[in-house]
């Protein structure tokens, strides 16, 4: 058997013979291999066809023509950086494909995103762990994942988001006051961990951390203190719907509903397309959430946001010449919003598009 027929007998062995790639791909792999072929023995040709093959997104045999050539050169060390790259790229993107086939799996995306941090892309990991922790927010070790890597906000607003659903769950508040001791807002513990005791007063955990808040063993000057202190900046900074709703959100965690409502219709007044304080003042306050929207619409009625929401709501209740009313409103008062303009296409063509228009496929809204 001649050698140009061993070599290529080693390339179908070795799985980098007999492969389908795109023109350009095939082109550059079909040029590599005629190099092994001319010399075999020669190290930067195995590596030039790794190379070739990478570039074809196939890890597989893109590792073996790098192994290839550090068999030949031991001290090759591209070759050896390429092998080192390639696997736990070759890694992430195995797990990637297994975490959307399995998207329920809160292990599965752990594993993706443990991966992703290995390789050095912690912004990417950071939302995998987070994925995750959606799927099981009680799972400590996704937790600690997100804290360690600067995701701490976003934690609380999932938290926040948990407790809007679920108001009566005593766990839930109390895991959202660790949370806050863990970042170092103490005060702002405190009074998570004393709404969790009144939401059930025979668990003794809150009962010891509302105990150990304050140096007398008594968390009210705590909780009074930081109270009063949001409260003053509230009256400081009577325009800013942020502080309201921070000021709302200490007022439900310490115990107050009714003065947390006032607040909440104070950062709605503020900025009455915000869908935060008005999620969050029908979850406590139970007015109806049409009827606030129509009474806001009267008295914003050039807020594109809040007839956005309107339109939303509609659609939710399933009035959709009210909400496709309510879109051409939000579109009208801002034509640049693509928002509106996407959402008027749910429609199709004789709803929501212009005349003389094709038929246009709806598109999925992103949440």
């Amino acid at each position: 058997m001649s050698t140009r027929s061993t070599l290529l007998t080693a390339l179908l062995s070795l799985g980098l013979a007999g492969c389908i790639h795109t023109p350009w791909a095939a082109h550059r792999i079909h040029v590599a291999q005629r190099q092994v072929l001319d010399a075999p023995d020669s190290a930067a040709g195995w590596m030039a066809l790794g190379e070739a093959y990478r570039r074809a997104h196939s890890p597989r045999k893109a590792r073996a023509a790098y192994q290839k050539a550090l068999a030949l050169d031991p001290s090759f060390t591209a070759a050896q950086a390429a092998i080192a790259e390639i696997q736990p790229r070759h890694r992430i993107r195995r797990l990637e494909k297994k975490a959307l086939r399995d998207p329920g799996n809160d292990e599965i995306w752990g594993d993706a995103a443990d991966a992703l941090l290995e390789s050095g892309d912690a912004e990417k990991a950071l939302r995998f762990y987070l994925h995750a922790l959606r799927i099981d927010p009680q799972d400590e070790e996704w937790i600690n994942r997100v804290m360690t890597l600067g995701g701490q906000e976003t934690l609380l607003e999932m938290y926040r988001e948990q407790m809007q659903t679920n108001p009566d769950s005593d766990e839930l508040m109390g895991d959202y006051g660790d949370l806050l001791e863990t970042m170092g807002r103490h005060e702002e513990a405190c009074l998570a961990w004393q709404r969790a005791q009144q939401l059930d007063p025979e668990d003794n955990e809150w009962h010891d951390k509302v105990s150990g808040c304050a140096a007398s063993g008594d968390s009210s000057q705590a909780a009074t203190s930081l109270l009063e202190a949001l409260r003053a900046r509230a009256r400081e900074n009577a325009g800013d719907d942020e502080v309201q709703g921070t000021l709302g959100d200490a007022l439900v965690a310490a115990g107050h509903p009714e003065e947390a409502i006032e607040v909440y219709r104070r950062a709605l007044e503020i900025d009455p397309g915000d869908a935060e304080w008005l999620d969050k003042l029908v979850a406590i306050g139970g007015e109806p959430k049409l009827q606030i929207l129509l009474g806001l619409s009267e008295r914003f009625p050039t807020n594109d946001e809040l007839w956005g929401n309107l339109g939303d709501l509609y659609l939710d209740l399933g009035q959709r010449e009210d909400a496709r009313a309510a879109y051409r409103k939000a579109a009208a008062l801002d034509p640049g919003d693509d928002e509106w303009q996407q959402k008027l296409r749910m429609f199709g063509t004789k709803e929501g598009g212009k005349a003389g228009e094709a038929p246009a496929t709806i598109p999925e809204i992103p949440e």
